[in-house]
């Protein structure tokens, strides 16, 4: 018998920009627009411009209701955009060096070096993001000490 999947409870969200948000929607109605226009002069360019509107209007969905990054017990998943998610388990991590210049390094246990781009977070979060991190990351080394 198959066992039950556990629910994960996010413990805590880290939000994006509200004014990249404003910029990615302003752009999607700019391109919405100038699709429903192209269409409304039976200008065949219509169905070319539509592709990118819709897969915009997608992402500008996806980017809405997703939070930039989310803690969970074990791990922390970054949703930077549709096309780029990444989970990274405490359990892997030896230190977190810095969040400068957009980006979040990394040392992995194994001596591994990797960065992550944060960019679209709010200012406010950045410090946020970084003290609990460091925080998940201590808790999950007592425990593998023990």
């Amino acid at each position: 018998m198959k066992k039950p999947e556990k629910d994960e409870i996010p413990l805590v969200n880290i939000e994006r920009n509200p004014l990249l948000l404003l910029l990615w929607i302003v752009l999607n109605v700019g391109i919405v627009l100038l699709t429903y226009s192209l269409f409304k002069g039976m200008n065949p360019w219509g169905f070319i411009v539509m592709i990118p509107a819709v897969i915009m209007s997608f992402l500008t969905l996806w980017l809405l209701l997703n939070p930039f990054a989310i803690f969970f017990e074990d791990k922390l998943e970054l949703k930077q955009s549709f096309f780029n998610n990444s989970t990274l388990y405490f359990i892997d991590v030896k230190k977190v060096i810095d969040v400068k210049n957009g980006r979040l390094k990394i040392i992995y246990n194994d001596d591994d070096k990797a960065d992550f781009i944060i960019y679209g977070i709010k200012t406010s979060h950045k410090a946020v993001l970084k003290s609990h991190l460091e925080s998940f990351v201590s808790e999950s080394i007592q425990k593998r000490d023990k």
